[in-house]
């Protein structure tokens, strides 16, 4: 009996497992391998990273397609994957760096 009731919950928490799997298009290594490496993500990431959002693709008054593309990695990494800030970390840093630079923006 107990041997049933631990397979059962077992195949209960697989399946949880399964469903966060599905809602995450890919992982945050995936994300953060889309970095170049002046912190910045091309508009050849818009692809990758217009899956995280939830209505329409990516449009913005924003006109530096890299610009935009960094911010919604920041977003991306900060809102899906915050578990793991410890790994993603350093690499936002460099993202924030490089839009600084950009924008001459005083902190993000």
């Amino acid at each position: 009996m107990k041997e049933s009731a631990n397979i059962a919950i077992q195949e209960s928490a697989i399946k949880k497992q399964q469903k966060v799997t599905e809602k995450v298009p890919c992982s945050y290594k995936e994300v953060v391998k889309l970095q170049s490496t002046n912190g910045s993500w091309s508009d050849s990431a818009e692809p990758f990273l217009s899956q995280f959002l939830r209505s329409a693709p990516v449009s913005s008054s924003i006109s530096d397609k890299t610009v935009l593309m960094t911010l919604l990695a920041l977003c991306v990494l900060e809102s899906v994957f915050g578990d793991e800030e410890a790994e993603w970390q350093m690499i936002a840093k460099k993202a924030k760096l490089f839009l600084q630079k950009q924008g001459g923006l005083s902190s993000l």
